[in-house]
């Protein structure tokens, strides 16, 4: 239930605080927290205002009215962009089954054809983060570097929309992810682009998570090197691992004798 006891005590636990830390943060008793988590009681207009600045929402969202931490809505100008989701083939022609609702007063800078939804975490490194919302641009074609949305068709796939970036190797068009755990991918006559990303936009800020993964990435970036080294050796994995086993016994040998 989308009770505003609910949602305290989710957007409590979200931040790991107990009752007791929770309620000196906004001043109130532990006792009075707990029966709003419990939906005894629940806090006034101010309070309220209190909770949702402190945890980065709208009032709405604690009252239940909606189910979106933020506002996605930017108050500038009136262009509207729709939002799709994206299944395997081209983008429809809109109005359709697929339009999940617009975007409306866009930033006038922002030139958009399509927005859909960001799944899974393939563009972490880039900061492109999974639920994020990637405006595009439609097209078929793209230039080195750009960030594309493409569409795979094998045969019974209905895998959807993803973001990669566009390169171009020597065995020709390849498209790049942006975290280290995902392998590059030829472009092939199953794989279209559909569009190029111009814009993210985000309702919700990122958590900690997101540092801890880019601390994961930056560390990978060490590795690379030393693997791409040993690659250039003709080095294989477990040779690596065998000489490190050797050389991780001697020095504690070493120690002993020393000792």
């Amino acid at each position: 239930m989308n009770t505003l006891g609910n949602r305290i005590k989710n957007l409590r636990k979200s931040k790991k605080l107990t009752q007791n830390e929770l309620a000196n943060i906004i001043n109130v008793n532990r006792g009075t927290l707990a029966n709003w988590e419990i939906n005894r009681s629940m806090p006034d207009a101010v309070t309220i205002k209190r909770l949702a600045e402190y945890f980065n929402c709208t009032a709405d969202y604690l009252l239940g009215i909606t189910d979106s931490p933020r506002s996605i809505w930017i108050e500038s100008t009136h262009s509207q962009i729709p939002v799709i989701r994206i299944t395997c083939g081209s983008i429809p022609r809109l109005p359709s089954k697929n339009l999940a609702g617009e975007l409306q007063h866009m930033p006038a800078e922002i030139k958009g054809d399509f927005i859909f939804r960001v799944q899974g975490d393939s563009m972490v490194g880039a900061g492109i983060l999974e639920n994020d919302y990637a405006i595009c641009r439609k097209t078929e074609t793209a230039v080195p570097g750009e960030i594309v949305a493409v569409v795979h068709e094998p045969a019974g796939s209905n895998s959807g929309a993803a973001l990669y970036y566009y390169f171009c190797d020597s065995s020709g068009p390849v498209l790049r992810t942006a975290n280290p755990d995902c392998a590059d991918i030829p472009m092939d006559e199953g794989t279209k682009i559909i569009g190029i990303m111009v814009a993210l936009l985000r309702d919700t800020p990122p958590d900690y998570e997101m540092y801890q993964k880019f601390l994961q990435l930056k560390n990978g970036e060490a590795w690379t090197g030393v693997i791409e080294t040993a690659a250039g050796y003709g080095i294989k994995p477990e040779q690596i691992k065998e000489n490190l086993h050797l050389q991780w016994n001697m020095i504690q040998r070493m120690r002993k004798e020393k000792k």
